[in-house]
């Protein structure tokens, strides 16, 4: 019965580490434009929505070198 609940708590463990590193993502590709300007809603809110880690570190690259919101 330990061995299930230990393997719960690190599925859980791991699973909000992915959470989070994707939310950070997320958050790092935000800041990034609003330094150009007012990220929209909408950008914002498909971006939130956004789940692959590979799409996300592309997007980071793009909006380090953005000179515009629109970029």
């Amino acid at each position: 019965m330990w061995e299930y609940k230990n393997e719960g708590r690190t599925e859980g463990r791991i699973e909000d580490k992915i959470e989070g590193n994707l939310e950070g993502k997320i958050e790092y590709i935000i800041e990034l434009p609003e330094d150009l300007g007012t990220v929209s809603d909408e950008l914002s809110k498909r971006l939130r929505k956004e789940t692959d880690l590979a799409t996300l570190k592309k997007w980071h690259k793009l909006a380090a070198r953005a000179t515009s919101v629109e970029d």
